[in-house]
């Protein structure tokens, strides 16, 4: 069925319900959705969604792609939706392993709603058919504890681990960061992905796993005694 305007509804409300001051930022997308406008079809000019996704490591870096297409350093992986995506966090999914070759066994996701939403121009081309429109970009946060991918060659040209603050966007950034406050990274990021609405982890010493279904309200950092 793909994803429905009413998924991508659902999805700017659970992140405004978090980051109420990005309403200004993002009420272009919810003009658009209020007209009727399907999102979800790349050739709709007015403007498009977009997923994607911002991948840690167990050290806190960024994975960084060199993209064919814009020819800079991205610190986010993703592409338009596909008719067979039933979700945004499936075009994800499907985004990263097209991509980097990372497989959902490979990802645990550290929030379910985006971390950032983001409304950009792109320029239009002329070779292409394309004239200037809008990326509706929803942007997730996830971590991995593989170091080995497969690039698909002709969108990305290499990887490279970056800090946090290599980061161009402020607002992508921020997103991150605020997240991390209220999520502790997962001590094993090799582990299967949980579906979103579920987390799973261990102790620092590997003594208790645990696995968590639902928002997290509190967390705690323990240690033995000295």
């Amino acid at each position: 069925m793909g994803i429905t305007a009413d998924h991508l509804r659902r999805t700017v409300t659970a992140y405004l319900a978090t980051r109420p001051e990005q309403r200004d930022f993002v009420d272009p997308l919810i003009q658009l959705l209020d007209q009727g406008v399907d999102l979800t079809d790349r050739r709709e000019w007015r403007g498009h969604a977009t997923a994607s996704a911002v991948v840690l490591n167990p050290d806190g870096l960024v994975l960084h792609i060199a993209h064919a297409a814009s020819g800079k350093w991205l610190p986010a992986i993703g592409g338009h939706l596909e008719e067979e995506d039933a979700s945004l966090t499936g075009a994800v999914l499907r985004e990263l392993e097209e991509e980097v070759g990372l497989k959902p066994q490979d990802l645990v996701w550290l929030l379910d709603a985006p971390v950032h939403i983001d409304v950009f121009p792109i320029p239009g081309r002329e070779t292409r058919g394309e004239p200037d429109h809008l990326h509706l970009d929803f942007c997730f946060l996830l971590t991995t504890g593989r170091t080995d991918f497969r690039l698909q060659a002709d969108e990305v040209h290499a990887t490279a681990w970056r800090p946090m603050d290599a980061q161009v966007d402020d607002r992508l950034r921020e997103g991150v960061q605020r997240a991390l406050v209220q999520l502790p990274v997962s001590s094993q990021p090799s582990e299967p992905a949980a579906a979103p609405g579920t987390r799973t982890g261990r102790c620092q010493c590997g003594t208790v796993a645990y696995t968590v279904t639902g928002p997290v309200r509190d967390s705690y950092l323990c240690f033995p005694d000295a």
